[in-house]
């Protein structure tokens, strides 16, 4: 079940070491990397995991893994947003620039 995945990802999120958030962090931006848009509910609920990780990730050393997958979905997001994700993909793109 997809969704009981990313609840898993979510889950004591901040109590996490930081490499395992990192980790985390990575798991699912790949998700967002390489999702299609058009997956319905899936690739929007990935992208609010995406979010929420940022926003508890705090200001530390990036991993290269992790500073590449975030790269990677600013590009997809930057590129091939259309209107139906456009805020979603603006809201994670604003997120994702605190951290890049």
């Amino acid at each position: 079940d997809r969704d009981a995945v990313l609840c898993r990802y979510k889950r004591n999120f901040e109590t996490l070491p930081l490499k395992a958030r990192q980790r985390h962090i990575v798991h699912v931006g790949a998700w967002v990397a390489l999702l299609p848009f058009a997956d319905g509910v899936w690739f929007p609920a990935c992208a609010r995991v995406l979010t929420f990780m940022l926003a508890h990730l705090g200001h530390s050393r990036q991993s290269l893994w992790l500073r590449g997958v975030l790269q990677l979905v600013a590009r997809r997001l930057q590129c091939e947003a259309d209107e139906a994700v456009q805020t979603l993909a603006d809201d994670v793109l604003a997120e994702l620039k605190r951290y890049i």
